[in-house]
């Protein structure tokens, strides 16, 4: 017959007691592993698991070795150094998730607690061990340092019960229900650990308890356990799952207590350890089930809220289309500000509005509109004074209508007074609210070509909290939508004045458009028309169209060629800078393959190079084709112009295309290693009829209309168009960029402005 073994209920409790421990341990530590409370906790835990096997041990020595038992001693001492440390810890950080630790706990209690901790190791507390032969009684022979380990251990713990009591204290709400457990729990735990394992033992030689010290902080961890379940200690979660965890672990503990034998001991307690390893890992899948599931969660609320968002969005714009779509065909400006506010209160859900715009002094701050509606009337009617009668100063007054104003930022408030005081007294304001009801204020600033002139404040119903995204959007759209209003209604004013001018004007204009459109023509057709046929000519006279040439005749004519060439040249830049500067020069955009345009141009001009001996480098081999937004024929025009220049200024050497491409942009380079640019020349070389002293000395024939054309043609597509030289004799690189286009570009016509300044910015 079995015969129950009850030699091993120490074990059972120190089993419980280390279980619980352990488990709550990794529960805290896996719900943030960042918090330095959470990270105190865990090491707390761990440090009582060491004591309470320490203490064990201790009490069930596996060996009457009097070294064994000396060492067991001593690091029995040292970890309830460490248990007493990390209490301290504990309270010192809890319950935050971050913490600067002062000087004094870096530089004087930490060394001392470390310095103290390894004096437990030496002889100084135990000095040697002696064994009663006969009854295998051991008598520890203290050391000289035992009273300084005791004076440490007891200040750490008293100081960590003062640290919890005085936050307890201070803590109100659920935060001092949570500690208020915690500080019962350490009070009970610690007051058995003192009475139980350091009075009895040292007073009276009572050691039966010494082995039991993990279980005296069982009421510290059930405590704890219950202010996380009840009261969300450290927002920690999982607590049904680690309940079952440990009474599994509990379970096998039983079979542990029951068994008879080493060896059968020895095997269910491996059970034990690795049931509690399993435990561990159970609550952590858990944990990572749970989190996602509240990720889901979080989720599907923020979709929630986005559409109830997107829904009053469309609701706000749909109002916001009827209202500037109504109102906008006004040109009484007036009568349009009275809308706006009107149409807040009528169209969009709000108390009402109120706009307030500068004096032409651009001082004054005056009342301008305000809704019309009875609830509104009843309150102005409240008023002492006529509500036009009161008006503020942008400059002086300090509120928060002249605050988004001045910042351009849309402002929130609760209270009336502190958007209208001044110029309204407060106790006015205050009355004024009272009588609508408002319970927040929105005021928008009203620009106008970047400068203030007003501002529209929205009276809503709703807490200033609870006011969505959409809707200080919609307001500030409104006051846009003013801003706007205003600038179209100066500029109508503005244009009325310059037509009365234009009339005068006009029969002026005329005779000096007719004189402009004959002499474009006469260019055309008297300068370009002959210039072409003579063109024409030379190529059949040097084709032998007419005859066979004497050879002699053969430089002559091409240098005539040349001469031609370059008259039509002049002709055609003249004719471009007419049409730039009286506004006729139009452009047709469209996508434009620049790579192939330019092995285009380099196989046209190549003959140049060649008889210069220059070699002509195209870089982009590899590329196929780059789409930008231009006019195909003026770019191409600018392309020869940027080569030709660069071969005809380069005696030796290379001239070289490349390209970047970035997202956006296209840069195309031309780089030679001619003549150079002096850094002074480099600002003029884009202006009308200039040439580089270096330049008149190379090549002798030019206008200096080729680059400014170049820079007029490139600006007007969108781009921009530069020159870099690192000086004379060291060549010149010339660049401009263009916008890429997209594959759905489509054609359109850009009408280039006429352009009275020539300098370069």
């Amino acid at each position: 017959m079995n015969v129950l073994n009850f030699s091993n209920f120490d074990l059972l409790a120190v089993g419980v007691a280390i279980a619980a421990t352990g488990i709550l341990c990794f529960v805290v530590f896996l719900n943030d592993r960042k918090s330095v409370t959470n990270k105190s906790f865990a090491l707390f835990a761990l440090a009582t698991i060491f004591y309470g096997v320490v203490n064990y041990l201790n009490a069930h020595s596996p060996s009457s070795s009097p070294t064994w038992i000396l060492w067991i001693l001593r690091m029995t001492i040292f970890s309830a150094v460490l248990h007493a440390f990390s209490l301290y810890i504990l309270f010192y950080v809890f319950p935050k998730p971050a913490v600067n630790f002062s000087k004094k706990y870096k530089f004087v209690l930490l060394p001392v607690v470390i310095g103290v901790a390894i004096l437990t190791l030496t002889p100084s507390v135990f000095s040697q061990v002696t064994v009663v032969a006969e009854s295998g009684v051991t008598n520890p022979e203290r050391g000289p340092a035992m009273p300084i380990f005791g004076m440490v251990v007891t200040f750490l713990i008293m100081a960590s019960i003062v640290n919890i009591f005085r936050k307890t204290f201070r803590a109100s709400g659920v935060e001092r229900n949570q500690l208020k457990f915690v500080l019962i729990g350490t009070i009970i735990s610690f007051s058995l650990l003192i009475l139980l394992n350091v009075v009895l033992p040292l007073a009276f030689n009572v050691l039966i308890f010494i082995p039991l010290a993990p279980v005296w902080i069982l009421p510290f961890i059930i405590l704890t356990a219950y202010s996380i379940i009840k009261y969300h200690l450290l927002d920690v979660k999982l607590i049904a799952t680690e309940i079952v965890a440990f009474l599994l672990s509990v379970a096998i503990l039983v079979e542990v207590v029951f068994s008879e034998g080493v060896l059968l001991v020895g095997l269910r307690f491996l059970g034990f350890l690795v049931v509690l390893a399993f435990s561990i890992l159970l609550i952590r899948g858990v944990r990572k089930e749970v989190s996602q599931r509240e990720q889901l969660q979080s989720l599907a609320g923020q979709l929630r809220q986005a559409n109830t968002d997107l829904l009053l969005r469309n609701r706000y714009l749909a109002a916001l289309q009827e209202l500037t779509g109504e109102i906008t065909r006004s040109l009484n400006f007036k009568k349009f500000t009275q809308e706006i506010v009107d149409g807040i209160a009528n169209k969009m859900d709000f108390i009402g509005g109120v706009l307030m715009l500068l004096d032409k002094d651009d001082e004054t701050l005056k009342f301008s509109a305000i809704s019309d509606s009875s609830l509104t009337n009843r309150a102005i009617a409240l008023v002492p004074k006529q509500i036009s009668d009161y008006t503020g100063n942008i400059k002086t007054d300090n509120n928060l209508t002249v605050l988004a104003m001045r910042s351009g930022r849309v402002q929130l408030g609760t209270e009336l007074a502190g958007f209208i005081s001044p110029p309204l007294p407060k106790g006015v304001a205050a009355i004024l609210q009272n009588a609508i009801r408002a319970r927040a204020v929105i005021a928008a600033p009203i620009f106008s070509e970047n400068k203030a002139i007003g501002c529209l404040l929205v009276l809503s119903r709703t807490p200033k909290e609870q006011i969505l995204q959409a809707e200080t959007q919609m307001v500030k759209a409104l006051a846009d939508e003013v801003g706007i209003m205003a600038r179209n209604l100066t500029l109508y004013e503005q244009l009325e004045t310059v037509n009365n001018q234009l009339v005068s004007a006009n029969d002026q204009l005329s005779k000096l458009d007719k004189a402009k459109t004959e002499f474009l023509s006469i260019a055309s057709h008297q300068l370009r028309t002959p210039l072409t046929a003579i063109k024409g000519y030379l190529s059949m006279v040097k084709e032998g169209d007419y005859g066979k040439l004497p050879e002699t005749m053969a430089s002559p004519l091409d240098n005539v060629a040349v001469s031609a060439e370059r008259l039509i040249g002049l002709v055609n830049d003249l004719l471009d800078v007419s049409r730039i500067a009286s506004g006729r020069l139009e452009l047709h955009m469209q996508r434009t393959d620049i790579v192939s345009m330019a092995r285009d141009v380099i196989q046209e001009i190549k003959p140049k190079a060649d008889n210069k001996n220059i070699s002509l480098i195209l870089t982009a081999q590899s590329i196929q084709e780059i789409f930008v937004k231009a006019d195909g024929e003026k770019l191409r025009q600018v392309v020869i112009n940027m080569i030709d220049n660069a071969i005809k200024y380069t005696e030796k050497g290379s001239v070289t295309i490349s390209f970047e491409k970035t997202p956006n942009k296209l840069r195309f380079m031309v780089a030679d290693t001619g003549i150079g640019i002096a850094p002074e020349d480099i600002s003029q070389l884009f202006q009308r009829f200039v040439r580089t002293k270096e330049a008149r000395l190379v090549v002798t024939e030019g206008t200096g209309l080729g680059l400014y054309v170049a820079r007029t043609t490139i600006e007007a597509m969108g781009g921009k168009i530069w020159a870099e030289s690192e000086g004379l004799g060291r060549g010149s690189r010339f660049i401009f960029e263009l916008s890429l286009a997209a594959d759905d570009y489509k054609e359109e016509i850009i009408n280039v402005a006429p352009r009275q300044d020539y300098a370069v910015n």
